[in-house]
């Protein structure tokens, strides 16, 4: 039987496996909930709400 719900420790268990193999992503999937629960993490911190075109404004101070 599955876990009812994801929570900190199966985060922490993903991001040391990213850690270990040098992988970036990693994704939770928990069947086990009464419904599809998913999780995005990453080995390296990342700021919420910045997407690929707001870096690169600040990288290259243009638009």
């Amino acid at each position: 039987m599955g876990a009812q719900s994801l929570v900190q420790t199966h985060e922490v268990q993903l991001v040391n496996y990213l850690a270990t193999t040098g992988i970036e992503t990693g994704l939770l999937l928990n069947f086990g909930a009464s419904s599809l629960q998913i999780k995005r993490k990453y080995r390296t911190y990342r700021a919420k709400g910045k997407t690929g075109l707001d870096a690169l404004r600040g990288y290259f101070s243009i638009l």
